[in-house]
């Protein structure tokens, strides 16, 4: 059963929300999205962790970093690579995830290791 009531439409999440262009006499601006929308950063966070973990089949610990560039989503997340007793001498990765606007991968790879309890030295 739904809430929803006949003929209602549903709202869609903030992930989901479409792309909105100005237009130019009656049309877009000259590029096509075919019908596919933008993701917000909620959504590229979500998209990118998800992505990684299919693809090197390591758990992801969570999302660092999310930062909108021209062409898309960079996103820092943090995997856990090498799991160890105590869990403080586990080893962390954290992997840069690019993202098109739609949320697509478009390529990853490693920035740095570290292990989980040492401290910070920037």
């Amino acid at each position: 059963m739904t809430d929803q009531k006949a003929g209602e439409r549903r709202r869609p999440a903030p992930d989901e929300q479409p792309e909105r262009r100005p237009q130019r006499n009656g049309a877009r601006n000259g590029s096509r999205n075919d019908g596919r929308r933008r993701v917000s950063a909620i959504g590229a966070a979500r998209r990118a962790g998800e992505s990684l973990q299919a693809l090197i089949g390591r758990r992801v610990e969570g999302v660092v970093e999310v930062s909108r560039e021209d062409d898309g989503w960079l996103v820092a997340v943090e995997v856990l690579e090498l799991e160890r007793v105590p869990n403080t001498n586990d080893v962390l990765g954290v992997y840069e995830v690019e993202l098109d606007p739609y949320g697509a991968l478009q390529g990853y790879r490693r920035r740095n290791r570290y292990v989980r309890g040492s401290s910070d030295t920037d």
